[in-house]
């Protein structure tokens, strides 16, 4: 966890610079790319240059099924992991997707490498590029056809191979909080604001014992609890940074105004740092 005291403003951009398509151009075929609503949550298939930017391995695995009951409804299955490697610039990541609808199934897979660039404290730049192995089948035998002697639905299509190149570029930054007030405990800074994807309500019934250094959640703020106490807020992680210092001044190294950044850290570090397990 980071301690900031100036101003500073998150920004994020996502900018995709092309995708470029290699293979025949005597030939147009008319297919859709795979349907899913939580980009937010799969962004490497949007754009290469987000691998490894989450400065952690992330793994996800989503399933999508549409228009249940009707035959041939489209259904979506993915799953990517990406990673930033070692210690350095440099992110890589591999994907899977397949899609299902009608008598089509497609299966694409990717691989992402980026590079990044701090352009600020706050800010970065990265780029990436993607590559993309698509694979399609059509079985025109689950078609009802209109006119059944048309020669384009009289040959199945079976494992059409067709590459893809992208390229991508993500200025981001990280997510800074605001103390807006400390209190409840010495050194217990409320921080705000929690994206709405991960707002989470207080507890119905809060907890006897909260162990010190507990990085909580209520609705959408956050805070870090200072030390060991009953509370009421969504448990989400620990930190072994002191927050309540009786020879401070004022008790706590926070102040209304503040800026903070939680930064991931292992198992290890945490216990290095003088965390408690």
């Amino acid at each position: 966890m980071k301690h900031i005291n100036k101003n500073n403003y998150k920004l994020t951009i996502l900018v995709l610079l092309f995708i470029a398509t290699l293979g025949g151009v005597n030939e147009t075929f008319a297919q859709q790319d795979s349907q899913y609503t939580n980009y937010m949550y799969n962004t490497i298939n949007v754009n290469p240059a987000y691998a490894g930017s989450r400065g952690v391995a992330s793994i996800f695995g989503m399933h999508r099924t549409q228009w249940v009951g009707l035959d041939g409804a489209p259904t979506t299955n993915v799953a990517s992991i990406h990673t930033p490697v070692n210690n350095s610039n440099i992110g890589i990541g591999v994907s899977f997707i397949n899609d299902r609808i009608g008598p089509s199934d497609e299966n694409t897979i990717s691989a992402d490498v980026s590079y990044t660039f701090r352009t600020s404290e706050t800010y970065k730049l990265s780029f990436g590029i993607k590559g993309t192995a698509n694979l399609l089948n059509v079985d025109y035998n689950k078609l009802n056809k209109y006119n059944g002697s048309d020669s384009q639905f009289q040959t199945n299509i079976d494992n059409r191979f067709s590459p893809n190149v992208g390229a991508g570029a993500y200025f981001h930054s990280d997510k800074l909080y605001d103390v807006y007030a400390v209190g409840f405990l010495p050194g217990f800074a409320y921080l705000a604001s929690v994206d709405e994807r991960i707002a989470l309500p207080r507890l119905s019934s809060p907890r006897k014992q909260i162990p010190k250094g507990s990085v909580a959640i209520a609705d959408t703020q956050t805070a870090v609890y200072p030390q060991a106490s009953p509370g009421g807020w969504n448990i989400v992680g620990r930190t072994a940074m002191e927050l309540f210092d009786k020879n401070l001044e004022t008790l706590s190294p926070f102040n209304v105004g503040d800026k903070v950044k939680f930064n991931p850290i292992s198992k290890e570090e945490f216990l290095l740092q003088g965390g408690i397990i």
